[in-house]
């Protein structure tokens, strides 16, 4: 049996679908904003207990703008976008992307994008947020998106600039996507394990270090349940 308990004393039963997997039943979504305790009981293995809490993003699209194709320079079409994050009580760590899409009503998948920004508080992986104090050593190319933490506008607002590059080589009509996303804590901590364990596994070759310890916030097994919140804001272009 596995349930969800929200603060408001709600208390949903989840389906079992097939091996491993379980969902709420209905149309029911988490609360931004709200903490969470999951159980599982089973006569074989126990009880297990984990929780967490889903933060609330705060942000507004303040301006943005897509440059045509120059097909004498030979140069693609470029955006330019500039997003507000309003810190609340219950985020600590963000993450921000950008997508796009060449349909007018988003039937094509959508592809990550790298971007440029001069935001003084972004980050090019989860392991460097924790040393925001330090200067970045990379350059403010961000290929997966930028990690940052409220250290530098805790409580207040922080303005991120987005520059990119359509991938696309005609002239199809381009849909733009920013995504902002807070990080409960318990996800941060699992998206740092994972980073870890990936420059681990590249620096293995060389030399022999101590393997990343693998985070968990379950009691009595071993897992990670932890919450996000995005927003997402959407913006055209069409010759």
């Amino acid at each position: 049996m596995v349930t969800i308990s929200g603060s408001a004393l709600a208390r949903y039963m989840l389906d079992h679908v097939q091996d491993g997997w379980y969902q709420v039943e209905g149309d029911e979504f988490p609360v931004a904003g709200e903490a969470y305790v999951l159980s599982v009981t089973d006569t074989g293995w126990g009880d297990l207990m984990a929780s967490s809490s889903v933060p609330l993003v705060k942000s507004s699209l303040l301006s943005y703008a897509v440059s045509p194709r120059d097909r004498q320079l030979g140069l693609r079409r470029s955006c330019e976008a500039a997003v507000r994050i309003t810190d609340s009580p219950s985020a600590e760590y963000y993450l921000i992307r950008i997508q796009q899409a060449t349909s007018q009503d988003g039937a094509s998948p959508y592809t990550w994008t790298s971007f440029e920004s001069s935001a003084a508080a972004l980050r090019t992986s989860p392991e460097a947020v924790l040393d925001w104090a330090q200067l970045q050593l990379a350059d403010d190319q961000f290929h997966w998106g930028a990690w940052f933490a409220d250290d530098l506008f805790e409580g207040g607002t922080y303005d991120v600039d987005m520059d990119c590059r359509s991938y696309m080589e005609d002239d199809q009509p381009l849909i733009f996507r920013v995504l902002v996303t807070a990080l409960s804590p318990e996800l941060f901590e699992y998206e740092q394990t994972v980073a870890k364990q990936e420059s681990y596994l590249g620096a293995s070759l060389f030399f022999v270090q101590r393997p990343p310890s693998v985070k968990s916030n379950v009691e009595g097994g071993l897992g990670i349940f932890a919450g996000y919140h995005t927003v997402i804001h959407e913006f055209r272009y069409a010759e």
